[in-house]
């Protein structure tokens, strides 16, 4: 490839990966999506249904890369998932598959996991994940300032807004501040691992104080303790101890900052009151005055009531996946009443119970095929730090928010999350082949030390033990190890070594 073309492909990618992460929806009519309210418009569920642009980026990429992501053995298997609901759907449903469960199939489980592909063909450039960074550190900046920005100076909240000045943002508070959030965070872990941008580090760091009032107004518990973590384990990377000192204050101003605007919201704030405390505003107050807040039950506040409200939708969905062994194998053939169970709370067990076991074993596979590589490459993580911060996003993603939200079956973080264990994925083979490398390479080398006798004169002949000489040359030095024998009382002759 030339240089230009060299340009040209990490330019694209890195807009790539900008797209994926700016939460930016349009609606199938050609509008940008601005008004809540065309989600009850009579035009058609469908086509009133708000996309993010990642879509477009992934139907784009697919088609133009489907020759090579077609032999991808990893790809395969994850979009193997798709058939196997198919046809799990079709042995639940008795031959017959309803609309809705297509719709859950089709556009909530399968189109979000075509960001793997995506994420594979971006992550085939090794220095896309760094090169990246500085660039989707400045497009979250830029975005969470305009949002907070727009929540406390045009709509006076201490809530998240869901517009950023006209443009609203499709899962305001469920979703989009746990993808901004590691986007930032990806962002910030790329950069601190190369020394040419010493002052784009400082400047990330330098936001958090920002980043810590978003997640505080977005009431995500997920978005709070991910930045909180990454925060910490970036002081231990390689390229977060040149910064050590500025990124443990960092990451105790992130923890009191975040944690104070909770608190001082909660004390005014009936959404924070009804998120932290289970509280909820009474109708019984006189007119004029602020409405008193009682709880859900007129008794005690609870601390986290969300989370406690997430085990009973955790014990009806696995009471329903494991109720007979049909069901367990093939899930159901309807979902169900979306006024009472909207969701699982957890993907897994969501895809579980809509769509059986045998659904779940690909994904399965590939989660722990990954956390495999990852743990056998766990030392070589200071040869590549870049690698540090994708693999916690990633594991950060998969496990702890789509072990309390349906993330992935939604477009947005859907789409976000499958392109960075794709990116992840063909990082690690990647790493590991390296080392596999430098270790044949690291024994040739050993062995060469260990056996001289290059000679530019005629050929020498080289006998040990009872065997027959063996001329060594110029063309081809022969090694062999002293004392090993083959099964016929011969040596046994090791690789042949150049030597220089």
């Amino acid at each position: 490839m030339t240089a230009n073309g060299s340009t040209l492909r990490s330019a694209l990618s890195s807009l790539a990966v900008l797209l994926v992460f700016v939460p930016v929806f349009f609606q199938l009519d050609g509008r940008l999506y601005s008004d809540p309210g065309s989600l009850t418009e009579p035009r058609g569920t469908f086509t009133n249904l708000p996309l993010p642009i990642s879509v477009l980026v992934c139907g784009i990429a697919l088609a133009a890369m489907s020759h090579r992501w077609l032999r991808q053995p990893q790809t395969l298997l994850l979009l193997s998932t798709v058939l196997l609901m198919f046809l799990t759907s079709l042995v639940a449903g008795s031959g017959a598959i309803s609309w809705p469960k297509t719709k859950l199939l089709l556009f909530q489980f399968g189109a979000p996991m075509a960001g793997f592909a995506l994420g594979r063909e971006l992550g085939r450039d090794e220095r896309c994940v760094i090169r990246s960074g500085k660039w989707l550190l400045l497009a979250t900046a830029i975005v969470i300032v305009a949002q907070l920005c727009s929540t406390w100076f045009r709509h006076r909240s201490v809530v998240l807004s869901s517009d950023i000045f006209g443009l609203e943002v499709y899962g305001h508070l469920q979703y989009v501040p746990v993808i901004l959030m590691v986007g930032y965070v990806s962002g910030l872990f790329a950069v601190c691992s190369v020394q040419p941008y010493r002052m784009v580090p400082v400047a990330g760091m330098l936001f958090v104080p920002v980043m810590s009032a978003y997640v505080g107004a977005s009431m995500s518990i997920t978005a709070v303790l991910g930045l909180w973590m990454s925060l910490f384990l970036l002081a231990w990377t390689p390229g977060g101890r040149r910064h050590a000192h500025v990124l443990s204050v960092m990451a105790v101003t992130a923890i009191v900052l975040s944690s104070a605007y909770v608190v001082a919201a909660t004390t005014t704030s009936s959404s924070f009151q009804a998120k932290f405390l289970g509280l909820k505003q009474s109708n019984s107050s006189a007119p004029g005055e602020a409405p008193p807040v009682v709880s859900a039950d007129d008794g005690e506040p609870q601390i986290l009531p969300n989370l406690v409200e997430r085990f009973v939708y955790w014990d009806y969905f696995l009471a329903g996946s494991t109720s007979d062994l049909g069901a367990f194998l093939f899930g159901h053939a309807e979902q169900p009443d979306i006024r009472e169970y909207p969701s699982a709370h957890n993907y897994y067990l969501d895809l579980l119970y809509n769509f059986g076991f045998l659904s779940l074993v690909p994904l399965a596979t590939l989660i722990a095929w990954t956390a495999r590589q990852s743990w056998q490459l766990r030392t070589e993580f200071g040869r590549y730090p870049e690698l540090v911060g994708l693999t916690f996003v990633t594991f950060f993603l998969l496990v702890a928010d789509n072990g309390l939200k349906v993330g992935m079956r939604q477009l947005y973080p859907g789409i976000t999350t499958f392109m960075l264990w794709g990116m992840l994925s063909i990082s690690l083979e990647r790493a590991h082949q390296a080392r596999i490398a430098r270790r044949e390479e690291s024994s040739l080398l050993s062995g060469a030390a260990l056996h001289t006798g290059w000679h530019a004169g005629p050929p020498v002949t080289l006998t040990l033990g009872a065997a027959e000489p063996r001329r060594a040359t110029l063309r081809e030095p022969s090694v062999r190890i002293a004392g090993t024998t083959d099964g016929s009382g011969g040596e046994t002759t090791g690789s042949n070594v150049p030597r220089g």
